[in-house]
């Protein structure tokens, strides 16, 4: 046994340098050099020519004992060639051989006995072997030489395992040799075993091939797949096939030797005459011939009948066959009445349907088609379609190349539908056709040839010119115009929209073109504007207008007013309809804004009369119960009950206050305020208010400006807010006050109508509470409406707010998700130096920088959405949007362009924007985050301080705020 040097317990760890002359010693490479006598060894495996040759059972026997006695998955008989390793025999190895440079075994050859690798991993001869290292793994080798007579090793017997085996011994390898000794005897067998076959051979091929031929003879005839038999000049049977025996029922019977008209006597004289005719000569043969058989059948025969002669030209009798063909001459008559039934019914096709074989030759081309090509009724040409001009093609002016033409793309593999082209045919007008081809392939896959059906659209698109002609003579008001238009045809699909109502509805023009105005209709507008178009089809009216809501492309509602027109032509026929669409969706948001605004300031005229009228009722109440009391003895039960009273009065008086307050009517220090100072002077006040459960947080601003407002009144709404904050956190949560400046522009304004542009001061109170249901947030400013439970408010205190900060000339907004909190945001009037003045001081806005970058914007609210979308497509952006998380995910895995996430904190359907944003850049990691929230930053930050870094815009953002957000997020490296 040769030991593996890669092993501690090996005599030397590192082969003698000395050695490396010798060819015999191992190299320190996973490549074996070659032996010494390469060349001989070579020549003489190959003179077993046993190399690719097939597999052998008693190879595959001696491998089998291997790989059972040893217990390894993998026994081979490897023969080493010049550059490759051939396995004539393999167990569990599915590889017929393998690069020589690879091969363990060209190490094995070296050696004189056994050679084992107990564990390849450590031995550098092998660990870097891509079959170590790689597939399959091989972790234990051992190969015995096989070594012929003559002294040269051809290869080994090896046995290949997954796992190192270290503790084989000489005794265990000795049955390896023996079975490698088997292995070079079956060699030298075979070659014994050829060399006496060849003498065999020599001795019995002439007489073997006499006695073979003859046999072979009668037996192919016996067999042969037809009716067959060979007479003699008598007509004697000298051999037949089982076929011809069967047919004529007489396979029990002998038949040769015997002479054809003994066996059947009633043959009828035609047939006997036939005989006579080939034995004179003749070659006799009909393809369709019916005959009254010996089994009494009427059946249609095909048959032959020929002369046979001898070496030295003499006839030497007949040989007939024949074949019953009543099947096939049904199968053919089926055929033949299929195809005129096919030919009918492809002459009454109005299209035209013209075919040719695999070498482009027509082979079927109905009447449709020669009435379209102008072509005559008559036999085909057999020449290719590119060399047959009248088929289709274009006008000589806008002539197609050869390999355009439909018949011949669909013969060229490609699948036409549809592809209009112009043709021009012999002595007609040119003609507008349709193409639809496809190539014609047989069950495996063989091409047949090709079909194209054509159909004249000469009409349509005659048709469709008129449109464009007419198109072009308002295009440019069409183009140009600032409200939606549309053409839309009688079916209700759009032929044409302008910009402005793609825009509007949020559809590019190609989509728009590929839907009806049906599909983007409001249900409930929709039984409503079909009436009217039965109507103007009807002749009943002309043109109608009307309010209705449109669906926009992300599903939320626009309103729009509907003019409609019905252009016909001359002989009446309706043409199409001219629809003219006015984007209301602003009008009735700010007309809905106006209304609430109306009805608070209604709301306050009334709480204020109410007010004054009970204030001087309270007056003269607690004057007289003043005066009362001073009558009686205090305590005295009469007493008591005065002081009682004269307290019922004074939280009237409060209450009053309050609903004063509300009406704007109430008297206010206006003076100029530090919002930061008075917030920090709170903090005992606060604490005391608020309870071990909340966590308060404040967040001051640097740098802030100087606002004019009340302060008393100021630290009053704070406090209410605080207080409001605290009943919506029962359990505890955190509440976070926060000061900033803000400017409003006039983006804003278009969104909010009560609020002049200007700066402002921002005082912001957020909670982690409950938040206030979306239906609702419409009315908490409203006086005695309240989301608390019974008995624990008075629904005044929003809206004391809410009148204080009016009256300062201010704007307040509440933002608000359920179950995430909810913050109300103070906007009080900067101060203009003078501590007095109410006046807003107008906005001068610095030019905001943009980009060309492509934005994803994830939003619920389609009116925020809206306002992100279109502000960032003016900064020059390339925007998308999405309604949700679910959503915002689909458009990126198909745009991965997008360069910026920019998405609200807290959205519904179960991903709000810290969700998406992980699976983002799970997906992405590169992929940039912006977050907004109607929470302030502070505020919204709570959710997740990590992620919110540096990474939100609070709501509302002025334009110019949006862009430094967006640019700042897109330059970080």
């Amino acid at each position: 046994m040769t030991e593996d040097p890669s092993y501690p317990e090996a005599a030397d760890l590192v082969d003698d340098p000395s050695d490396a002359a010798n060819p015999g010693t191992m190299a320190t490479s996973s490549a074996a050099p070659l032996p010494a006598n390469e060349d001989e060894r070579l020549a003489a495996l190959r003179r077993y020519a046993v190399l690719d040759t097939a597999p052998e059972e008693t190879f595959d026997r001696i491998t089998r004992i291997a790989a059972s006695m040893y217990r390894v998955p993998i026994a081979l008989v490897s023969l080493l060639d010049e550059g490759r390793q051939w396995f004539k025999s393999r167990q569990g190895l599915e590889i017929s051989e393998t690069p020589r440079e690879l091969s363990f075994c060209a190490h094995a050859i070296l050696q004189d006995d056994v050679f084992v690798i107990a564990d390849p991993t450590k031995d550098p001869r092998s660990r870097d072997n891509p079959l170590v290292a790689g597939a399959p793994g091989i972790r234990f080798y051992a190969g015995a030489p096989l070594v012929n007579p003559e002294g040269f090793k051809l290869g080994t017997l090896c046995i290949v395992d997954m796992r190192p085996r270290p503790d084989l011994t000489v005794g265990d390898l000795q049955p390896m040799k023996d079975l490698a000794a088997m292995v070079v005897d079956q060699f030298e067998m075979r070659v014994a075993a050829g060399a006496a076959l060849e003498e065999l051979e020599g001795a019995a091929t002439e007489r073997w091939v006499r006695e073979m031929t003859e046999h072979q003879l009668l037996l192919f005839v016996e067999f042969v797949p037809t009716s067959m038999a060979m007479f003699d000049t008598e007509l004697r049977y000298l051999a037949h096939s089982r076929r011809w025996a069967k047919l004529r029922n007489v396979e029990d019977q002998t038949l040769i030797g015997r002479r054809h008209f003994d066996v059947f006597p009633e043959v009828e004289q035609i047939w006997r005459d036939r005989f006579q005719r080939v034995l004179a000569g003749e070659v006799l043969s009909c393809d369709e011939e019916e005959v009254l058989l010996v089994t009494g059948s009427m059946e249609w025969l095909r048959w032959e009948m020929r002369p046979w002669r001898h070496p030295d030209g003499q006839i030497g009798g007949v040989i007939v066959s024949s074949d019953v063909v009543s099947k096939q001459r049904q199968a053919r008559l089926e055929l033949d009445a299929n195809s005129k039934f096919l030919n009918a019914v492809l002459e009454n096709v109005q299209d035209g349907i013209v075919a040719c074989d695999a070498e482009g030759r027509v082979t079927l081309i109905n009447g449709g088609a020669r009435e379209l090509l102008g072509l005559p009724h008559g036999p085909l040409s057999m020449d290719p379609i590119d060399h047959q001009p009248g088929l289709p093609g274009a006008p000589a002016d806008q002539r197609l190349a050869g390999a355009e033409w439909p018949l011949l793309c669909a013969l060229a593999g490609q699948r036409l539908r549809d592809t209009e082209i112009a043709i021009s045919p012999p002595n007609g007008r040119h003609r507008g056709v349709l193409a639809s081809g496809q190539p014609m392939m047989a069950e495996d896959g063989t091409k047949l040839g090709a079909v194209v059906s054509l159909t004249d659209v000469t009409e349509r698109i005659e048709y469709r010119h008129r449109i464009e002609e007419s198109e072009q003579r308002f295009r440019g008001a069409f183009e140009t115009a600032p409200h939606g238009m549309a053409l839309v045809d009688t079916d209700g699909r759009f032929l044409a929209a302008n910009d402005a109502l793609c825009k509007m509805l949020g559809y590019s023009t190609e989509e728009l073109l590929r839907t009806d105005f049906q599909s983007i209709t409001d249900p409930e507008d929709l039984q409503v504007d079909l009436g009217y178009v039965r109507r103007m089809l009807a002749g009943e009216i002309r043109s109608f207008q009307m309010e209705k809501r449109y669906i926009h492309k992300d599903g939320h509602t626009i309103w729009g007013l509907l003019s409609v027109s019905l252009v016909r032509a001359l002989d009446g026929s309706p043409i199409h309809f001219v629809s003219q669409v006015l984007d209301l969706t602003d009008r009735r948001r700010t007309e809905e804004q106006l209304r609430q605004a109306q009805r608070l300031d209604a709301m306050g005229q009334l709480t204020g009369g109410i007010a004054h009228d009970f204030n001087n009722l309270l007056a003269v109440v607690m004057g007289n119960l003043q005066l009362a009391v001073r009558s009686v003895d205090e305590q005295a039960p009469a007493g008591q009950r005065i002081r009682a009273a004269i307290e019922a009065a004074g939280r009237g008086a409060e209450l009053t206050k309050r609903l004063l307050a509300y009406s704007r009517q109430q008297p206010l220090e206006i003076k100029a305020v530090d919002a930061n100072e008075l917030v920090a002077t709170m903090h005992t006040l606060f604490n005391r208010t608020l309870g071990e459960q909340i966590e308060l947080e404040t967040v001051a601003a640097e740098d802030l400006w100087v606002c004019t407002t009340d302060p008393t009144q100021l630290e009053a709404a704070v406090l209410n807010l605080a207080i409001n904050a605290r009943d919506a956190m029962p359990e505890g949560g955190k509440l976070t006050i926060e000061t900033a400046n803000a400017r409003l522009d006039h983006r804003y304004i278009g969104q909010n109508s009560d609020v002049v542009p200007g700066d402002y001061v921002m005082v912001a109170v957020s909670d982690t509470g409950c938040g206030i249901e979306r239906s609702q947030l419409d009315k908490v400013f409203q006086p005695f409406f309240t989301t608390k439970p019974k008995g624990r408010g008075t629904g005044l205190g929003l809206s004391m707010v809410y009148g204080f900060v009016k009256q300062t000339g201010g704007h307040i907004k509440i933002y608000s998700e359920v179950g995430h909190g909810t913050t109300v945001k103070l906007y009080l009037p900067r101060d203009d130096g003078t501590g007095e003045s109410l006046q807003v001081r107008r906005v001068e806005v610095e030019e905001p920088v943009g980009g060309r970058e492509t934005i994803l914007v994830a939003e619920d609210d389609p009116a925020v959405r809206d306002v992100a979308v279109e502000l960032l497509t003016d900064l020059g952006y390339r925007v998308l949007a999405a309604e949700n998380g679910a959503a915002a995910l689909r458009v990126l895995r198909d745009n991965p362009s997008v360069d910026l996430l920019f998405s609200d904190v807290v959205m519904p359907g179960g991903m709000n924007g810290v969700d998406l944003a992980e699976q983002v850049q799970l997906e992405r990691p590169a992929m940039k985050v912006l977050f907004a929230s109607g929470y302030t930053e502070a505020a919204a930050a709570r959710l997740d301080s990590a992620r919110f870094s540096g990474s939100l815009i609070t709501k509302p953002y002025r334009r110019e705020q949006l862009a430094r957000r967006v640019r700042e997020m897109l330059d970080r490296p």
